[in-house]
């Protein structure tokens, strides 16, 4: 039987209909209710109403593209995101984005100092390896033309940067040019993924980025929502659920260890 959810929207009463919770979203997926945590059916539920209240649609950090590469280049694997944005604001201020050829003693050191993050004193990660790729991309984007064929061509062309995985140029990628043909994979998505089946617990990062990439755009197609919108979503859900989210990963699989039917199954390729 059909499940109906119904949210207000500004004075607008709104309907939306969703298959019954036992069918599959996608092969081995159910979809489950709209009102359970990391359930198909939920995600489907929260990216309507985004869709509908116009959430999760600015994505862009810089006001041209070198200064976006910084943000993200920054902000990138084994970061949290506001001590990323943080060294960004700082070596953007600092005028570093606009030389032609950066001085990477100089970016080390303003990564060296404190940063003001949320009230707290705190210290940016890898400052002399991120000087390194910072100053090298800043150099290239100076000198370059990114390729204007097609985002894909856009992106691989950002993973021959020094730094630049497949996470950070897909990061960049979707938020300079609006794409719904990349995600951004990291472990908030990796996680939800796992918690509704769409990712094995065999898939890790960066190993397998474009196959569960794949899995994630199929199953944003399968729910009927924006690629865009239901990744950045999802990461800030799973963010501010981290707590949960981690808890429900343990109990699952405690559970299938004393279960022969595993409770967090693989999706079907």
């Amino acid at each position: 039987m059909p499940q109906t959810m119904r949210a207000l929207f500004a004075e607008e009463i709104g309907d939306l209909v969703l298959p019954d919770s036992t069918n599959q979203a996608m092969p081995g997926i159910q979809w489950g209710h709209f009102d359970e945590f990391f359930t198909p059916a939920y995600w489907a539920a929260q990216a309507w109403m985004a869709a509908r209240n116009g959430q999760y649609r600015n994505y862009r950090l810089g006001e041209n593209l070198i200064e976006e590469v910084a943000a993200c280049l920054l902000g990138g694997y084994g970061m949290v995101s506001e001590l990323g944005l943080a060294a960004y604001a700082k070596v953007r201020d600092a005028g570093i984005l606009s030389c032609r050829s950066p001085s990477q003693t100089k970016v080390c050191t303003l990564l060296r100092e404190p940063l003001l993050v949320d009230g707290r004193v705190l210290h940016y990660r890898y400052p002399q390896q991120r000087s390194r790729y910072l100053c090298d991309a800043v150099t290239r984007l100076h000198n370059e033309t990114p390729p204007q064929s097609s985002d894909t061509d856009f992106r691989n062309w950002l993973l021959t940067f020094p730094g630049i995985g497949p996470k950070t140029a897909s990061w960049i990628t979707r938020n300079w040019l609006n794409s719904d043909n990349v995600a951004v994979i990291d472990v908030h998505i990796h996680r939800a993924g796992l918690l509704m089946g769409l990712f094995g617990q065999e898939h890790q990062l960066p190993r397998h980025y474009f196959e569960m990439e794949d899995r994630f755009l199929r199953f944003a197609t399968a729910i009927g929502a924006q690629p865009a919108v239901l990744d950045n979503l999802m990461w800030q859900h799973m963010r501010s659920m981290n707590g949960i989210a981690l808890d429900t990963i343990r109990a699952l699989a405690i559970q299938s260890s004393f279960d022969s039917s595993p409770r967090i199954p693989t999706a079907a390729a």
